[in-house]
């Protein structure tokens, strides 16, 4: 993924405007599997490996690969009424890991400040959670104010 990501930026590029794309791209990865999420499906192996890197009108824009375990939410639900702990929080649904990968593996292209990192974790975990309230209506709000403050979402490297 290092590699790919080099064509994000331009050789010109000071580090605010590398941040500004890295973290353009991100937001993108994580509205993308969002969408797929609040479709009904979880992808279920969310990787470095498994996003595709696409040229659309000259912008560089993530796609998911290797739909192999993707599952509908509801066939999960059905079976398993804690299936939100079990199936939506590990690190291969998630995007908290691969986040955290992108800007670990690219921190030597662009350096990304803490507040741009705290705005990040904030912004992805409130649309997660939106995501999750909605896909999961038994999980209780302690749950899910345990899940907001577990280390797994912190993307400082």
């Amino acid at each position: 993924m290092k590699k790919e990501l080099n064509f994000l930026f331009d050789n010109s590029d000071d580090n605010s405007a590398k941040e500004a794309k890295l973290v353009t791209f991100i937001k993108s990865l994580v509205d993308m599997v969002l969408k797929l999420n609040n479709s009904g499906y979880l992808h279920g192996d969310i990787s470095v490996g498994n996003i595709l890197l696409m040229n659309e009108k000259g912008k560089i824009v993530p796609k998911l690969n290797d739909f192999d375990l993707m599952r509908k939410i509801e066939k999960i639900r059905a079976k398993n009424e804690t299936w939100c702990e079990k199936s939506v929080f590990n690190e291969k649904v998630d995007v908290f890991d691969t986040v955290k990968q992108i800007i670990k593996a690219n921190s030597d292209l662009v350096s990304v400040s803490d507040k741009t990192l705290k705005s990040l974790e904030e912004l992805i975990c409130r649309k997660y959670l939106d995501f999750v309230k909605k896909a999961c209506p038994l999980v209780t709000e302690e749950f899910l104010s345990k899940f907001t403050s577990i280390d797994r979402i912190k993307f400082r490297v």
